[in-house]
């Protein structure tokens, strides 16, 4: 896993270390993070961004060069999604794209 610090709201941010196995549609990302205990779930277009400039750049967090979901919809059919290339876009739903899972560090548990 790796943890990053928001230089917005100075909270520590923990990153899967690799995607899921498989590339799902936005409506199926939504329902795996629902698997996942201990509030892992799809990261914010911040947060993809912070995790491109303070890990992919940088050679670190086993990222591919392509469109990841973000937990941000746009309408009921489309959702925003960052590309790890770089770039944003906005994208049905339905397209399958890797998953990477984050979650806010407890400041009261030792998250692992």
């Amino acid at each position: 896993m790796f943890e990053i610090i928001s230089t917005h709201t100075n909270r520590t941010l923990i990153v899967q270390e690799f995607d899921l196995p498989e590339k799902m549609s936005y409506y199926d990302a939504v329902l795996e993070c629902t698997k996942f205990p201990d509030g892992w779930r799809l990261p914010t277009m911040g947060e993809l961004r912070m995790m491109f400039n303070m890990l992919y750049i940088k050679g670190k967090g086993n990222f591919n060069p392509v469109y990841y979901w973000s937990g941000d919809s746009f309408d009921e059919l489309h959702a925003k999604a960052f590309a790890f290339s770089p770039g944003t876009g906005t994208l049905s739903k339905e397209v399958k794209l890797p998953i990477r899972l984050v979650k806010v560090k407890s400041e009261i548990t030792d998250d692992k």
